[in-house]
């Protein structure tokens, strides 16, 4: 079944000739492992029916509406989160637009404004077992098991992934990214952690002073990691580049009071013009911390062994 669609409602699918969905509903910031059980309960519900395998999210994310400054960073931008969905094998997104006059709505009238399916009838559901939803977060999988019994469809409430003991979750996830546990955010996301954003122009000095010239990241999606050195894939124009990138404010070489901090990447034997590309970092792991150095040459020093130890790494993760 070739389809990938995206839009508002699931009553909207009648006109693409979709008559039956099962839907997989939540917020899916990270499509981290836990989410991929979701998604696969909501396959088997597809098989099971003979429905269309659909993923009912929220834009914007809940929290920056309910939070306001205090709602977290997500870990993805949308267009990949998305991209992410449909290789997880739904075939429809329905973008469910948040509001706080939707959030203040009653928990079954939460539901009907977003399972309200028109023609098309909606077969199976499947959500984590610990979503709430509605006003006061009060409605929960018992009020979507109550609805299911009324309007005879299949529902099935996923229990939450564990791992080491732990829950797999995005706010752990994002714990790890910002103390430099990348390894950790790794094996809860099923892939590496990343960072997005536009190659722009920096002060000019790794190349004619420390002799690493590096690409300067506008970062606009994604998590900004603890300061320090990772091993890293650039990933250009879908081509990964192997490199070393430095997190931080740069305190060697930077004097300015409160200095936005910069992420950095060097590209060992690049020639390229990178300047306005749009690109995707790959983290693989943390070298080390940010530090001061008491001269420039000592820093260069660091850097020549950072390289050595980010070769090293890259060679170990190649297959990860």
């Amino acid at each position: 079944m070739e389809m990938n669609l995206i839009t508002k409602h699931i009553a909207e699918l009648e006109k693409y000739g979709i008559n039956s969905v099962a839907v997989a509903a939540g917020v899916f910031d990270g499509v981290h492992r836990g989410h991929l059980q979701v998604l696969r309960a909501m396959l088997r519900l597809a098989d099971q029916t003979g429905a269309t395998p659909c993923v009912l999210t929220f834009s914007p994310h809940p929290r920056s509406v309910l939070a306001g400054k205090q709602a977290p960073k997500l870990i993805l931008p949308k267009e990949e989160k998305y991209n992410l969905l449909f290789e997880a094998g739904a075939k429809v997104i329905v973008e469910q637009e948040f509001t706080k006059e939707f959030a203040a709505l009653a928990p079954e009238e939460f539901l009907k404004q977003c399972l309200h399916a028109g023609n098309v009838r909606m077969s199976g559901l499947s959500v984590g077992n610990t979503w709430r939803f509605g006003a006061g977060a009060a409605g929960s999988c018992e009020t979507i098991s109550c609805m299911a019994q009324k309007e005879n469809f299949l529902f099935t409430p996923v229990p939450e992934l564990m791992l080491d003991g732990r829950v797999v979750s995005s706010t752990r996830i994002r714990h790890a990214i910002s103390i430099g546990a990348v390894d950790a955010a790794r094996r809860m996301l099923g892939r590496r952690p990343a960072v997005y954003g536009g190659i722009v122009h920096g002060m000019g000095l790794a190349g004619p002073v420390l002799g690493f010239p590096t690409a300067n990241v506008d970062i606009t999606a994604g998590l900004i990691p603890a300061y320090g050195v990772y091993a890293v894939y650039m990933i250009v124009d879908g081509i990964a580049y192997p490199g070393a990138a430095n997190v931080g404010v740069a305190p060697t070489i930077r004097k300015e009071d409160n200095p936005k901090p910069k992420f950095e990447v060097h590209l060992p034997g690049f020639s390229g013009d990178l300047y306005s590309k749009n690109v995707k970092v790959e983290l693989v792991r943390h070298i080390r911390p940010e530090k001061k150095f008491n001269s420039v040459d000592e820093l260069k020093m660091q850097m020549a062994e950072d390289l050595k130890k980010v070769s090293e790494c890259l060679i170990q993760n190649q297959n990860q």
